[in-house]
């Protein structure tokens, strides 16, 4: 019923905080609706299932995974390629990484924000050339590619270069013409500036106090634009795509995971422990009994949980942390 889902969002449902959207739908069918406290809580920007949103950079994974794979699919690129055969700046220490070994974080290559001696990539942007810089400095694999898994962003950020070299242009603008457009996706863009303050657009808030702060600088990504911004209107579109054979998503989504190692670890309920479980950000398990499948980062904030025996999908979009992700 509408009040259980009242119950679990009404720390939120007021006007001096920052809050979710929430969307529960059966058999493609939007069996509920609502959202709970502010789109901005200092401009008195109440949330709606319009609001714009951002969905982090390791939950934004699965675009740039479905991006990969249309390539593939079109011949542009084999999921066996060495990334240096696209990417020749890639270090040649790197020469046996392949495109699929980046999907699944089994690399070996480094995460370019733990090598960047500024130690700040997460607040400003870096450049490609300092990106390929800081990879050949430190000149060596944590181990052979495909012998091991870490998750790493240099993994991610090269893939977004491969599809903007195999497509001629931006990620969102291949994505936008070959899957957000004709999904009717109209308010979904990949890599917009997440800090621009808008009365649409819900910025990310922190506990602080006794109120709420806002979370500016980790908003930009450091390489280029992996993270999505979307609303929960465009969310319900996405589950129905996921869902509909024809769309052929699915399809994709399940070939990339039949390559994938299988996962090191697991928790208590069978929920695949981070680096060890996590591929493009698409987790299934059992919850209860029940499969389920989650779509989610490694932080675990989920933005969409399917059941797949009962066509039962809930979104959640929210702007505040912590907490999002017992949603």
């Amino acid at each position: 019923p509408e009040s259980a889902v009242d119950a679990v969002f009404k720390r939120y449902d007021r006007k001096d905080t920052p809050g979710c959207s929430v969307a529960v739908i059966e058999g493609g069918k939007v069996l509920l609706k609502k959202s709970y406290g502010m789109a901005d809580p200092s401009l008195g920007v109440p949330r709606t299932s319009a609001t714009s949103h951002w969905i982090p950079y390791s939950e934004a994974r699965v675009f740039v995974a479905l991006a990969v794979a249309m390539l593939a699919r079109d011949g542009k690129i084999g999921l066996d390629d060495p990334i240096r055969k696209h990417i020749p700046q890639v270090p040649a220490y790197a020469s046996a990484v392949t495109v699929r070994h980046l999907l699944h974080h089994t690399s070996g290559l480094a995460d370019y924000l733990v090598l960047d001696p500024v130690g700040d990539s997460m607040w400003t942007r870096v450049s490609k050339d300092e990106f390929f810089r800081v990879l050949s400095r430190w000149n060596k694999l944590g181990f052979a590619p495909g012998q091991g898994k870490m998750y790493s962003n240099t993994d991610y950020a090269l893939l977004e270069m491969l599809v903007e070299r195999s497509s001629g242009g931006s990620l969102h603008d291949y994505l936008h013409a070959k899957l957000l457009k004709p999904l009717g996706m109209a308010d979904t863009r990949i890599g917009a500036n997440q800090a621009t303050i808008h009365p649409g657009h819900a910025l990310f808030y922190f506990p602080e106090g006794n109120g709420y702060s806002r979370a500016f600088p980790s908003r930009t990504s450091p390489v280029g634009g992996i993270s999505v911004t979307t609303n929960l209107d465009d969310l319900i579109r996405w589950d129905a795509a996921l869902r509909d054979r024809a769309t052929g998503i699915a399809s994709l989504l399940q070939q990339l995971e039949a390559g994938a190692p299988p996962d090191a670890g697991a928790d208590a309920e069978g929920r695949p422990s981070d680096a060890e479980g996590y591929s493009f950000g698409v987790f299934r398990r059992t919850y209860r009994g029940l499969p389920i499948v989650e779509y989610r980062g490694i932080s675990g904030y989920h933005y969409l949980v399917q059941v797949p025996e009962t066509q039962l999908s809930v979104a959640t979009l929210c702007n505040v942390y912590p907490g999002m992700e017992s949603f």
